[in-house]
């Protein structure tokens, strides 16, 4: 049987390094893209409500 606590320790300090990359590059993304997509889901909802007054002016 190898001594799992030393294997474990060892890759625990890589791979909790790695993975802590991974969150920042990932929340960095998150973080754009949601910029992104709230400007264009605004953009893309005024522009439906102008062409819904455009094609429909009877409405109230």
């Amino acid at each position: 049987m190898p001594d799992f606590r030393r294997l474990y320790t060892k890759l625990t300090n890589l791979e909790i390094y790695k993975i802590k990359v991974l969150i920042v590059k990932y929340f960095n993304l998150v973080s754009r893209n949601h910029d992104l997509l709230s400007k264009g889901i605004t953009l893309q909802a005024g522009a439906a409500v102008k062409r819904s007054r455009r094609e429909a002016p009877l409405l109230p």
